[in-house]
């Protein structure tokens, strides 16, 4: 006779239905009059132990019920063992939280001044403490915020941040402000070119969501897909492309004494940050002579202008770095270890003159149309054609240095120079290329 057979025919198997549907029925009971999935577990948990018990009984006998509850004894030990591990480990965790966030609280409390600030690792006012307390309380963290300002001839900008976010909460985004002055529509923005948001880390999709202009400051949501988990990071890059005339350059002696004294790139730090770099690109030939660091107060409110500076909080700052790379270029950076919250830290330097450029092949036809220019006063019947063959000409030089020289350029030159010479015998008697000397 085979086990099924025995079990069939066993009074035992039979009993053991009866109680199996007795304990289903109370089971459903609870589950509708006490929606308490804790005890339903519980009771469904009983059940299947008395199942068990009544199986090995009709197989093995009393023995086999004897063996089955050792098995449940040694199984309930060692549940309880991991419980117990577990929770103990949160204790110990809750506590030196509670500890180091104490000393911490009055850490923070107190001025934290980048330059006076401990570096001790044991210490509580140690930055990276502090920085880490500040995002886990805030939800996220900027572990790097590196900003770019690429400026060009005509005064206008290409604004480059990379982010490397740092989430202590979910998260599906994040709001953060604009550059560009005008006001745009989000969907105008993508035809024109003037916002672009990409993703630096795989599988995370970056997107521009809502806009929003509050006062004189823009605002738009940046939307993470999909959702950026709790102790998770991604990198995303936000580029602006802002108009002609925002930056001072190429100016006259007339044009530097009517502006400000400072030209300047700053960022406000809205957010907790480990590391913030600052970075202005000049165009070729053009070397910042007189610059330095800023650090004021960030304005609470847009319409009301403020010029209270940090003083201490700036003489903890390393001095600008002014740099050439290999294709010409200077560039002026800042890097601040821990920029505290509530502050601007900004870049500034005298605006570009003309007497700021640095001299390359084009400059020559630049004194050239300026001696030129001089031959023909504003009563010269010829004035506006040269000031037109000028204006040509100085295009054509601007598009060559911005994109670099071609075939295209070279001819469209030759053709004014060809123009300009003739002007030039008319009013001294030499070619244009003897003004340009």
């Amino acid at each position: 006779m085979d086990i099924l057979t025995v079990m069939i025919e066993s009074p035992i198997t039979r009993i053991m239905a009866v109680v199996i549907g007795i304990i289903g029925g109370i089971t459903a009971i609870f589950a509708r009059a006490f929606p308490n999935p804790v005890l339903v577990q519980r009771i469904a948990l009983g059940a299947l132990v008395i199942v068990g018990l009544f199986l090995m009984l009709s197989l093995f006998g009393w023995i086999g019920v004897l063996i089955a509850l050792v098995f449940m004894i040694i199984f309930g030990l060692a549940l309880i063992l991991i419980i117990f591990i577990r929770q103990w480990k949160k204790i110990v965790s809750f506590m030196e939280k509670a500890t180091n966030d104490s000393a911490i609280t009055q850490c923070v409390d107190a001025p934290l001044i980048v330059g006076q600030a401990s570096t001790s690792p044991d210490s509580p006012c140690d930055p990276e403490k502090v920085y880490q307390y500040s995002a886990e309380r805030y939800g996220i963290g900027y572990n790097l915020l590196d900003v770019s300002c690429d400026l060009r001839y005509d005064g206008s900008a290409t604004i480059k941040r990379k982010v490397t976010v740092e989430a202590f909460s979910r998260m599906n985004g994040l709001e953060t402000s604009l550059l560009i002055p005008e006001t745009f529509e989000p969907g105008a923005w993508s035809e024109q070119n003037r916002v672009n948001v990409a993703s630096a880390s795989q599988p995370y999709i970056v997107s521009l969501g809502t806009y929003k202009r509050t006062g004189n400051k823009q605002f738009v949501q940046i939307v993470f897909a999909p959702e950026l988990a709790e102790r998770k990071s991604l990198v995303f890059t936000l580029t602006e492309d802002l108009f002609p005339g925002i930056f001072a350059m190429g100016l006259s002696h007339k044009d530097t004494d009517k502006l400000l004294e400072k030209d300047y790139f700053g960022w406000n730090i809205d957010r907790p940050t480990h590391a913030l770099r600052l970075q202005v690109l000049f165009p070729k030939r053009v070397k910042p002579k007189v610059f330095g660091t800023l650090v004021q107060y960030s304005v609470a409110f847009s319409d009301i202008q403020t010029a209270r500076y940090h003083y201490e909080e700036q003489k903890g700052l390393n001095d600008p770095v002014l740099s050439e790379s290999e294709n010409g270029r200077y560039s002026l950076s800042l890097d601040v270890k821990h920029p505290m919250v509530g502050l601007t830290y900004t870049l500034f330097w005298l605006p570009i003159s003309k007497k700021d450029e640095i001299p390359d092949e084009y400059s020559p036809y630049e004194i050239g149309l300026q001696n030129l220019l001089a031959e023909f006063d504003e009563h010269h019947t010829e004035r506006a054609t040269v000031l037109h063959l000028a204006q040509w000409l100085t295009q054509n030089i601007a598009g060559a240095r911005l994109h670099g020289d071609s075939d295209f350029f070279r001819t469209e030159r030759a053709e004014s120079l060809r123009k300009l010479d003739k002007y030039a015998f008319s009013a001294c008697k030499c070619s244009f290329q003897d003004l340009c000397r």
